[in-house]
């Protein structure tokens, strides 16, 4: 962990430390890592409310493409979404060794597999590597690049990541209508 910086500050969210202050140009953060399919990513930390082990999930017969199904964590449902599909890796059943990661997608909460977790990791801000800075729109579920000790974990987009593609262009559309609207005046 990098802490050549002086006179830290905590930064509480919801009574979680999720970053640290340490000077102006030195803002460490807490982010959780996991992996899907031999590559590592990772969600600020203040977006993971639980981590589950894996059990089997209600289906939805005609449920939304991405959605796996449901799962039931102390009595309220949750969608599953299935993440493997937008990152382009192969099908895979859900595995008892796989955990369930419930996450916060603004007002509600959404669930996806991981096959494993690892504990919460503290990352100065000049560790990241923002995607812009990388290549120009580089990809939409990838904000950024992290590397930690002897990993290169691709931080997700909180915006995009764990959305359906279907309200993402919902929103997007919603968005194109507006301007659409207001230019027309």
């Amino acid at each position: 962990m990098l802490y050549s910086c002086l006179n830290p500050v905590i930064v509480s969210v919801y009574f979680l430390e999720v970053s640290i202050l340490i000077d102006d140009n030195c803002i460490m953060r807490k982010y959780f890592p996991f992996l899907i399919e031999e590559t590592w990513y990772a969600l600020p930390l203040e977006l993971v409310e639980t981590v589950v082990r894996s059990v089997a999930l209600m289906p939805l017969p005609e449920a939304a493409g991405g959605l796996l199904g449901l799962i039931d964590y102390k009595g309220t449902a949750y969608p599953v979404l299935d993440v493997r599909l937008r990152l382009h890796k192969p099908p895979q059943p859900v595995g008892v060794d796989q955990r369930i990661v419930l996450a916060r997608r603004g007002e509600r909460i959404v669930a996806f597999l991981a096959d494993d977790v690892e504990s919460v990791i503290e990352v100065a801000d000049a560790q990241l590597k923002q995607a812009a800075e990388i290549f120009p729109n580089m990809d939409t579920y990838v904000a950024g690049i992290l590397w930690q000790d002897d990993k290169k974990l691709q931080l997700c987009a909180a915006e995009s990541f764990l959305y359906f593609d279907h309200e993402l262009i919902d929103g997007l559309a919603d968005n194109v209508a507006s301007l659409d609207r207001i230019t027309d005046k």
